[in-house]
C-alpha cells in the first residue's frame, strides 16, 4: 500500500498517524493520554515510547542508518527465527528485523490505550532462506506500559524449531549506575569468554555493568526491575513464554567499530531481552502457534 492508502485505512484521528521517510520507510506515530511512541515497519521495530509521566524508556542512537539491508540501532529489534547464531544456516538474529512488515490493524481501546497489529509472513524469499511456512505477529498496546505479543503460527506440514528474542534496548543516564535486580542465583553463559557448553557461572547478587557484557540467563521466570540510580528511574520487566534472559551492553571497543553508535552510547543504554535461546529452543507443530509476552513499566 502507498502511505495515502495506509493512511486512509489506519490512522485514527488524534491518536495514530502515518508518515513515510525519504528511504521510503513507513512510521506510526501513536498519541494518547498516556504516552506517545513510534513504530516503523521495517523490521516490525517499536523505536519509541515515551510515557508522558516518566520520559522515553528505550534508547535510539544518534547515528541510526534507515536502510534496507541494515537492522535499526535501537529501539525493540525483533530476533526470529534465531536468535544470534543458534541456526548457522540464517542470518545472525534471523532474518524479519530487516523486512518490512504488514501494518494489519491499529485500534483506540480508550483514551489511554492504543493497540496496533503488525504482521509477516513466509514467501518465496524467506524459503529460499529458512523451508518453512509461518505466520508472525506482533501485537503491541501502548498505554502507561508497553504489552507486547509475538505469536508465532506454522502454517505449514512440518514441524520447525525456533530461538527468538525482543532485543529491548533501554535508555539509562549513565552505565555505571544501572542495577539489574531480579537475576540473583540465576545461571548463566558469559558469551564474552571463550567456554564450552558445559561451563556455566552463577550471578551472584544484582547485576553491575563495569564492562562489556554479554550474558545469557537460564531459568529467569520472575520479573526483572532495570534501576537507573542517576536518574532516580526503574522499569519492570515480566516476561512469559521465555524464561531466557540476555543483558548486553558492548562497552567502548565495539561503540567504536559501530558506523550507527556514537563512541560513548554504551554509556546510555542496556540491553535487557526476553528470549528463547540457548537451550530453550521451541518446536512448533504443523498449523500449531507459540506466544511470546513482555510487559515493560515504569515504577515509583
Amino acid at each position: 500500500m502507498s502511505i495515502d492508502q495506509l493512511t486512509e485505512k489506519f490512522s485514527i484521528e488524534k491518536y495514530v498517524s502515518l508518515r513515510e521517510d525519504d528511504n521510503g520507510f513507513v512510521f506510526i506515530d501513536i498519541e494518547n493520554e498516556q504516552c506517545k511512541a513510534c513504530v516503523c515497519l521495517y523490521g516490525g521495530q517499536i523505536i519509541s515510547f515515551n510515557n508522558k509521566s516518566s520520559g522515553e524508556m528505550l534508547f535510539l542512537s544518534d547515528k541510526v542508518i534507515y536502510k534496507n539491508g541494515t537492522p535499526i540501532r535501537g529501539g525493540i529489534p525483533v530476533c526470529w527465527p534465531a536468535f544470534g547464531a543458534s541456526n548457522p544456516e540464517l542470518p545472525f538474529h534471523g532474518f524479519v528485523r530487516n523486512r518490512i512488515w504488514r501494518l494489519l490493524e491499529t485500534q483506540q481501546l480508550d483514551t489511554h490505550t492504543t493497540e496496533i497489529k503488525l504482521g509477516i509472513s513466509s514467501n518465496d524469499e524467506t524459503l529460499r532462506i529458512w523451508p518453512y511456512a509461518f505466520k508472525l505477529t506482533l501485537t503491541v498496546r501502548f498505554s502507561s506500559s508497553i504489552n507486547i505479543e509475538l505469536e508465532t503460527e506454522n502454517t505449514g506440514d512440518k514441524s520447525f524449531e525456533i530461538t527468538q528474542a525482543l532485543h529491548t534496548y533501554f535508555k539509562v543516564g549513565d552505565i555505571r549506575q544501572v542495577v539489574i535486580s531480579g537475576l540473583n542465583g540465576r545461571e548463566y553463559v558469559d558469551t564474552t569468554e571463550t567456554v564450552i557448553e558445559s561451563q556455566i557461572k552463577q550471578q551472584d547478587g544484582d547485576v553491575i555493568i563495569a564492562g562489556e557484557v554479554d550474558s545469557i540467563y537460564l531459568d529467569t521466570t520472575e520479573p526483572l526491575t532495570i534501576q537507573n540510580v542517576s536518574e532516580n528511574r526503574r522499569v519492570v520487566i515480566k516476561a512469559s513464554g521465555a524464561s531466557t534472559t540476555i543483558v548486553w551492553n558492548p562497552w567502548i571497543d565495539i561503540c567504536l567499530e559501530k558506523d550507527d553508535l556514537a563512541d560513548d552510547a554504551y554509556m546510555r543504554f542496556v540491553c535487557v531481552e526476553s528470549a528463547n535461546a540457548h537451550k530453550e529452543r521451541p518446536v512448533i507443530s504443523p498449523q500449531g502457534k507459540y506466544q511470546l509476552h513482555v510487559e515493560y513499566s515504569f515504577i515509583p
